[in-house]
């Protein structure tokens, strides 16, 4: 399940800049101004409409898109609010346009994808989503994390990480990526606690926020949206910044900032 295209709009002044900032980040996935074909399967996002997008609803159709082949990425637009909107969909899309560092490149981690996908209830795609997200925020956050914290990133659940992984990988990563587990919450001055709860709470903010809204209603999502600002060291508020917030969730942010 990933995006094997961008595309960017041909009639946009900037789409062959953004096209190569796109190429130098994103190095195996194809960049091309131009329209999409009418044979291909496209995801499209239009510059001006992008900030009102729900963007947990836009996440599940995305990821239901890729599920079924290789997914081509449309981006209408130009001027500055296309390199801004290019920026922002491959963050909220980043599970699909997986990277990787030397400690989760391998047959090794592949197979802790493969369990990991297996494990997963098929009816709850959010998980997936979610755990995918937290794994690339993890290595948007430390180019250099360690085997153990993308591990955890993946597994939210010590008990489902013992059985899911068992004879998969070595004891004392398994036993380290547990530990980290097991102090989500609280990682009392580890700095791969603090990375992952980094990347846990940015990815909330990121894709699930509009779908707790949503469900949840205002008064609840202040309330989680106080919890997951908490969890994010100074590191973590500084690339909240780049997070994507549909204006109604950036309001009731600010309502939460200046409640602090």
């Amino acid at each position: 399940m990933t995006i094997e295209r961008v595309l960017l709009d041909p009639g946009s002044s900037t789409a062959h800049r953004v096209a190569a900032a796109i190429a130098h980040m994103h190095p195996g996935v194809a960049v091309e101004v131009r329209a999409p074909r009418a044979d291909e399967r496209v995801v499209v996002v239009e510059s001006r409409a992008w900030r009102d997008v729900d963007f947990f609803e836009f996440g599940l159709g995305a990821t239901r898109a890729a599920s079924r082949g290789r997914l081509t990425l449309a981006l209408f637009g130009d001027g500055p609010i296309l390199a801004r909107t290019a920026r922002e969909v491959l963050i909220h899309l980043q599970r699909l346009l997986p990277e990787r560092n030397p400690a989760s490149t391998g047959e090794p981690f592949d197979e802790v994808l493969r369990r990991h996908r297996a494990a997963l209830d098929p009816l709850v795609a959010a998980d997936h989503d979610h755990a995918l997200d937290v794994w690339q925020w993890v290595l948007r956050l430390d180019a250099e994390a360690s085997l153990p914290v993308q591990i955890a990133a993946l597994f939210p659940d010590v008990d489902r990480l013992a059985s899911v992984l068992s004879g998969a990988v070595d004891e004392g990563p398994l036993a380290r990526a547990a530990a980290l587990v097991e102090r989500r919450d609280r990682p009392d001055g580890d700095p791969e606690g603090i990375l992952l709860a980094d990347a846990d709470a940015l990815s909330f903010f990121s894709i699930n926020a509009c779908g707790f809204l949503r469900y949840y209603g205002e008064r609840h999502t202040r309330t989680k949206l106080a919890c997951a600002l908490a969890r994010l060291s100074p590191r973590g508020r500084r690339h909240l910044a780049s997070v994507p917030l549909r204006a109604d969730l950036r309001g009731l942010l600010r309502e939460v900032e200046l409640a602090r």
